[in-house]
């Protein structure tokens, strides 16, 4: 299988506003992170094209994040959102930016408005870009959202 990673997670992370590791949240900020609300963007006629599905990107990032005792529930404060935007090069090759963010709703005081507001604040955030043969493609994105969520857990685990 040809993989090719084309910009590593780090520079990915500079270039669409992820944080880098040095930007990462403090050490425990993933600390009792136990049940997240689960959200995969929608796909462009590329997606589909090059054979990607969303039931099987959520099937590899949660079957590997479970691995740190996350749950998947329909209500939580916590929000882990992935999305794949892909193209095609040719007829042959797809290009896929994967990105997986973990999020989590908070309370803030406006003191313009004198009120408080509610907002989401992002809290881990990984992904990067990928080329393939359209033949390989499914599985060559599908292992990196396993390899994703598989980097969510190490982290949770790290600040348990």
């Amino acid at each position: 299988m040809k993989l090719t990673w084309i910009v590593p997670a780090v520079l990915a992370g500079l270039l669409w506003g992820a944080p880098t590791e040095s930007a990462r949240a403090a050490d425990g900020a993933l600390k009792g992170v136990a049940a997240v609300k689960f959200f995969i963007g929608d796909f462009n006629e590329f997606s589909t094209k090059c054979g990607l599905d969303k039931e099987r990107l959520k099937q590899a990032f949660m079957g590997r994040a479970n691995s740190a005792g996350v749950a998947e529930t329909d209500s939580s404060a916590y929000w882990i959102f992935i999305r794949a935007t892909t193209l095609t090069y040719d007829e042959n090759s797809c290009i896929t930016n994967v990105d997986a963010s973990l999020l989590v709703n908070t309370r803030y005081f406006d003191p313009g408005s004198a009120s408080q507001l509610v907002g989401k604040v992002q809290l881990w955030s990984r992904g990067g870009l990928l080329v393939s043969d359209i033949t390989e493609h499914p599985s060559v994105v599908t292992n990196a959202f396993g390899d994703l969520g598989g980097l969510l857990a190490e982290e949770l685990e790290r600040d348990r």
